[in-house]
């Protein structure tokens, strides 16, 4: 473990960018101050990344809960992220991946690293970024315990998010959905 302190507080996305430049595993995952894992999630996908070399990131299903600092093991359950399978014309509709997946850390060398403008939606436009040359697997096990405050970066301001929402919408949809086969494999899908 590598323990990195900052003069001053960053973004979560310059902090994730700082963390994945000096991993030296071949997989990377984030763990917010928000988040658990059950105790094998880590292994799960590791595993499912090395029985999957075609495939670059792996997400898996979550449980919800509005009470904070619990445990996987020891939680109040609100509800469940139950995400729908790989499918690049929805991802480009919508963020399905979840918080707490796992990917190969050469994905940064062909991509980059996470656009450090964005302050809450950084992600869901990285995924879709590497959505043009990588498959992605969803696994169907609860692997995560997703804290659901109204605190969080996602939700506390929900104008910024509805912007940089937006900007990504206006990024990738006439990238991923150019044609009526487009529109109608993601309508199928839904």
């Amino acid at each position: 473990i590598q323990y990195i302190r900052t003069e001053e507080r960053e973004s979560i996305y310059a902090a994730w960018n700082r963390g994945i430049k000096i991993a030296t595993g071949k997989y990377i995952t984030n763990a917010n101050a928000d988040d658990r894992h059950r105790h094998d999630a880590l292994e799960v996908m590791a595993d499912t990344l090395d029985r999957n070399p075609g495939i670059g990131l792996v997400y898996a299903d979550q449980i919800i809960t509005e009470t904070g600092n619990e445990t996987f093991e020891r939680h109040t359950r609100a509800g469940y992220y139950q995400w729908i399978d790989y499918n690049r014309e929805l991802l480009t509709l919508g963020c399905f991946i979840g918080p707490q997946p796992m990917w190969r850390k050469s994905l940064h060398d062909r991509y980059g690293y996470f656009d450090e403008t964005f302050t809450v939606s950084g992600d869901w436009e990285f995924w879709l970024r590497i959505a043009e040359g990588t498959k992605m697997l969803h696994i169907r096990e609860n692997l995560g315990l997703y804290f659901r405050s109204p605190q969080s970066a996602e939700h506390r301001d929900a104008r910024q998010r509805f912007e940089e929402d937006n900007r990504i919408v206006e990024m990738y949809i006439f990238r991923y959905l150019t044609s009526v086969g487009d529109i109608e494999r993601g309508l199928t899908f839904i």
